[in-house]
């Protein structure tokens, strides 16, 4: 019998770079949380992320998530993955 495969994304981080640049941004700044957000931009984020990878500071990349639901016949799997995979959960029932 062939696998059936179908995937489905339950929740997600709708914003994961500012997640991410602002959960970075609260370890090296003397700024309050409040402050941090509301200077968060678009500009600003692709470089300050790249930094942080130079220096090899991944773990506020943690804070966004994305939840799929995976069913692969006759097993299905709630599956929670962070932005690179880092760590995952999986629950998985068989149908019985």
């Amino acid at each position: 019998m062939e696998a059936q495969l179908k995937v489905m994304l339950v929740s997600y981080s709708p914003e994961p770079e500012k997640t991410i640049s602002a959960a970075a941004r609260l370890c090296y700044s003397p700024a309050d949380a409040e402050d941090i957000l509301s200077k968060v931009g678009d500009n600003d984020q692709q470089d300050f992320l790249g930094k942080l990878t130079a220096v090899g500071h991944l773990s506020p990349v943690e804070h966004a998530s994305f939840t799929f639901v995976v069913k692969a016949y006759p097993v299905l799997a709630l599956i929670s993955l962070s932005v690179i995979a880092s760590h995952h959960t999986v629950n998985s029932h068989n149908g019985m």
